[in-house]
């Protein structure tokens, strides 16, 4: 029995090799598991942290009002250092920086349940979006070097599932937490398993410099200067198109009681919301692995319709039958958030230059936290109602659906806009200039 094991071990090793060019499938999965995991806890913990501000206001003296600005701070921060750590980590190494963040992050976490001064756990809060923005577009850029790309895709759209599996953990053991109060050593509990994470971090990830690695990085066989990246119209329109979704499943996500006033019909919409993102971020991008000459772009293109006509939908049953808002959520948010995943991943990180695909991913998943978190500032609550309340004409839920509707319709002509194949697979050099 050990020996015919050993075989077939061997026997799988030498069939990922065979016709790949010599791709290590070992490493590739290994990788996804690692930084799936830091990605997951990086999710956790970033989101934890604004629910025991939630549960503590009394605490800590500090207004319901203000916590909303805080999570837009900290997704401006997030943004600026997703933008330049990408750059870093193309020049120094993507592993040096995905280890520092993980153990930083750790420690904060650990630190963040030990103390109840409002100063302290807004400064931590902003150093962990921080962290948070070094660590995603170097992982995304690492995922994409190892994976094959038949399953690049497939990849990142697991990758950045885990980092809604780290929500959905943050609201469970957040209100746990909350309830009971007892948050030190939880906390440290948790905090070790980040530092565990980073010691295998060290000890099994490698820096991809591989032959596997460089035929991703060097896919568009031409340098350009960091600052030359926004002349490319992919990038470009990765951002806005992003920004689209991402907005869309913002207005759906915070604005889902307009929908109902029954806390079991709430419950059930958000759970919609989440299993169908979840749902969306796994397949949406996998899907696209399998596009024929014309590239993922037609993929993008359908996800933001689909996510159009399920808006349509919701605007239309909003205020006859909002009790069946849960279809419609279900669909438009496996879109939206598939749409995210292809868009942000394997889109933006086959559009790269040479030598910066985590620059690229920083730049795309930067100015859209920076976009997202002045939007918060501003007050997408208030545009909402000046929009639509005053009139008369509409209810507020047909305002929000109006809003993400809208949104997602903008993604359609920008999708259209992107370059054709993925250039890996052409072996073609897109244009870095319109």
């Amino acid at each position: 029995m050990v020996r015919g094991a050993a075989w077939i071990l061997c026997r799988e090793k030498f069939m990922n090799k065979i016709g790949n060019g010599n791709w290590d499938a070992t490493q590739e999965w290994k990788s996804l598991s690692l930084l799936g995991l830091g990605l997951c806890f990086i999710g956790f913990g970033r989101y934890v942290i604004p629910i025991l501000f939630a549960g503590a206001i009394e605490d800590i003296e500090l207004a319901p009002d203000n916590i909303g600005d805080v999570g837009g701070i900290t997704s401006i921060v997030l943004g600026v250092f997703a933008i330049f750590a990408g750059r870093v980590s193309d020049e120094i190494g993507h592993r040096k920086i995905l280890i520092a963040a993980i153990i930083l992050f750790s420690l904060l976490l650990g630190i963040s349940g030990t103390v109840q001064a409002l100063i302290v756990l807004i400064v931590i809060q902003l150093l962990a979006g921080a962290l948070n923005g070094c660590y995603v577009p170097t992982s995304f850029a690492t995922v994409a070097a190892v994976s094959k790309p038949s399953r690049r895709g497939l990849n990142l759209g697991l990758l950045q599932a885990f980092a809604l599996l780290g929500r959905l953990l943050a609201i469970v053991i957040g209100v746990l937490l909350s309830v009971s109060g007892s948050w030190s050593s939880v906390f440290w509990i948790i905090a070790v398993l980040g530092l565990v994470i980073g010691a295998l971090m060290h000890f099994l990830l490698r820096e991809h410099k591989e032959p596997q690695a460089g035929d991703m990085v060097d896919a568009t066989k031409e340098r350009i200067c960091w600052g030359e990246l926004l002349r490319s119209r992919n990038i470009v329109v990765c951002i806005f198109a992003t920004l689209c979704a991402t907005n869309c499943v913002f207005v759906l996500g915070t604005y889902v009681l307009v929908f109902t006033d029954d806390a079991a019909t709430f419950g059930l919409l958000t759970a919609m919301i989440v299993f169908g993102g979840y749902l969306g971020q796994i397949s949406w991008p996998a899907l696209s692995d399998n596009s024929d000459d014309r590239g993922r772009r037609p993929h993008a293109i359908l996800g933001f319709i689909g996510a159009a006509v399920s808006a349509f939908w919701l605007l239309g049953i909003a205020d006859s039958t909002p009790s069946l808002s849960f279809l419609p959520l279900f669909v438009c948010s496996y879109f939206c958030f598939g749409n995210m995943a292809l868009i942000s991943g394997p889109i933006t990180a086959e559009s790269a230059p040479a030598g910066l695909v985590s620059s690229t991913i920083g730049v795309v998943v930067g100015s859209v936290a920076i976009l997202g978190g002045l939007a918060v500032l501003v007050g997408e609550e208030a545009v909402i109602y000046a929009a639509f309340d005053p009139s008369g004409e509409f209810s507020l839920a047909s305002g929000v659906s109006s809003i993400a509707a809208g949104s997602v319709i903008l993604g359609i002509p920008l999708c259209m806009l992107l370059k054709g194949p993925a250039p890996l697979e052409t072996g073609e050099k897109p244009e870095t200039e319109d």
